[in-house]
């Protein structure tokens, strides 16, 4: 498992406590997280026929440029979490993009999501 991978894991953790997805309903809503001091957005997708038990989370990062709205509408994870029984993130990336990719050091995505 490579460094992002287990980034990854430990943010499907953070990003979306149990606890707080056990209160919403089934679909798309926008929350925030403070991470590395920076408050970051991303839309969060909770499958139909949610009943309030743990499921898993999935993130799904939009490319350089793009934007959270558009890699709903474009990836089919909405619909691929709704038959599979996940919910699914859609980050908001600050500034150029994908710091990690970009070479960026301060405090970038990675840093700020994990």
């Amino acid at each position: 498992m490579n460094l992002l991978a287990t980034a990854t894991t430990i943010l499907l953790v953070l990003l979306t406590p149990q606890a707080v997805l056990a209160q919403m309903a089934a679909g798309q809503s926008r929350q925030t997280i403070r991470s590395a001091g920076v408050e970051r957005s991303y839309l969060l997708h909770v499958p139909a026929g949610y009943d309030g038990d743990a499921i898993p989370q999935v993130l799904n990062y939009h490319g350089a440029g793009g934007v959270p709205e558009n890699q709903l509408a474009t990836s089919g994870f909405d619909v691929l979490a709704d038959r599979e029984g996940f919910a699914v993130a859609f980050p908001a990336a600050g500034g150029m993009g994908l710091d990690a990719q970009l070479g960026y050091s301060s405090a970038g995505d990675v840093v700020r999501v994990g």
